[in-house]
């Protein structure tokens, strides 16, 4: 969909160990944060959209990959 994007983030240098993966579907004006079913200290490097299924999201944290079923 135009204007979708996606952010991973992370703030553990501020000792807050929670993921954070950030969602626009408005070129930037607004975001909704995901990241739920997400353990703590998994901090998220990168998110990606799988390019045939809208919604289905891959997470690189440092050790692992983590998917999501669907978009919530």
């Amino acid at each position: 969909m135009r204007g979708t994007a996606y952010v991973a983030a992370n703030r553990y240098q501020l000792e807050d160990m929670a993921p954070y993966i950030w969602k626009t579907t408005t070129f930037g004006q607004s975001w909704k944060r995901h990241g739920g079913g997400i353990p703590p200290a998994e901090l998220p490097r990168v998110v990606r959209e799988h390019t045939g299924q809208k919604g289905h999201l891959f997470t690189g944290p440092r050790r692992g990959v983590w998917c999501s079923l669907a978009d919530r």
